[in-house]
């Protein structure tokens, strides 16, 4: 059985979840089902963190949220990593790491974090015959992180959902 571990996850809003969910229905549509994890939001992870560590990142999501406002975020590209995971990839901008510091910085050496959000886990074989129904999906959009949560893998277990904060 894989090692348990937790996860900060940054959701992107209802226009986005209906772009990121487009380009998914056009890869099932041409056949590729994946691995990914099923009934998750489309999101952005923002780190990944021992179980043990439940209680700061809780409390850490409550400060974010309070403080931060949603984040504008552009998908301009697809990307890899390696042939296992295809993804859309956002522009890094000065106010997505802003959003991701608190989960590195407190949690220092805890992820090496790639900002993305995956449209399919798979076998080389598959990622590469997927690439090109993903290209010909993919247009690149603009949309918001709205909320933070907090999971628990495998299995998965919700612990936590914070909205950013909407009085800015």
């Amino acid at each position: 059985m894989a090692e348990r571990f937790l996860c900060v996850l940054a959701h992107l809003d209802a226009a986005g979840q209906a772009e990121v969910s487009r380009v998914c229905d056009a890869l099932r549509q041409a056949g590729f089902i994946g691995r990914q994890t099923p009934g998750l939001y489309h999101h952005i992870t923002l780190g990944t963190f021992a179980p043990g560590e439940e209680a700061r990142l809780t409390n850490l999501l409550d400060t974010v949220a309070r403080d931060t406002a949603p984040v504008e975020i552009h998908y301009s590209h697809l990307g890899l990593f390696g042939t296992q995971v295809l993804f859309l990839a956002p522009d890094l901008t000065p106010a997505l790491s802003a959003l991701q510091a608190p989960f590195d910085r407190d949690f220092a050496g805890s992820y090496d974090w790639t900002p993305h959000t995956t449209l399919l886990i798979d076998d080389q074989p598959a990622i590469c015959a997927a690439l090109p129904a993903a290209a010909q999906a993919f247009t690149p959009f603009t949309a918001h992180l709205d909320a933070l949560s907090l999971y628990e893998f495998y299995p998965t277990r919700f612990i936590a959902l914070k909205k950013l904060r909407t009085d800015a």
